[in-house]
């Protein structure tokens, strides 16, 4: 950080720990895709832990998608549920890494943080979000939202194959 971007005054400490609980809430996710991977591999939960513990969950999404996609005995209406989901999860996955990787700065309104992003593959290639408690809120419902799918897809998948 440089002198022109200056801290004014400390996360305030309900950002923070709304944070913190997004970002526990978002690993019970990770755990319910991996868990969606092993059914639909039939694969040995504790083995497959190797393939879906050191993978990235974008890559084991990517994959659950092809394996829907690929098998012809997949109900239609059980590939499109499953593709809304990993849809929620990938948009989910990106609010993530901002929140995560960004950089924090409190020099945007009482009340709020700022995260500053950058990537060279998007047209804005520096991008700055203004986070609020209420987004923080949302973020966290939206996220139990997508665990609650994922582990009801979970409990009623009979494997095809």
């Amino acid at each position: 950080m440089n002198d022109a971007t200056p801290i004014t005054r400390q996360i305030e400490p309900e950002l923070l720990e709304l944070l913190g609980s997004f970002i526990v809430k978002w690993s019970f996710v990770e755990v319910c895709v991996s868990d969606l991977f092993v059914l639909l591999t039939r694969g040995d939960p504790g083995c497959m832990l190797v393939v879906t513990g050191t993978t990235s969950a974008n890559t084991i999404t990517g994959w659950i998608k092809a394996l829907i996609g690929s098998h012809n005995k997949t109900p239609h209406d059980l590939v499109n549920e499953i593709n809304d989901v990993l849809s929620e999860v990938d948009r989910l996955r990106s609010e993530r890494n901002t929140l995560v990787h960004g950089l924090w700065v409190t020099t945007g309104p009482e009340h709020s943080a700022i995260v500053h992003t950058a990537n060279l593959g998007r047209n804005e290639i520096i991008k700055e979000l203004v986070v609020t408690a209420e987004d923080l809120r949302e973020l966290i419902d939206d996220t139990l939202e997508v665990a609650r799918k994922l582990r009801s897809l979970v409990k009623n998948i009979v494997p095809v194959g």
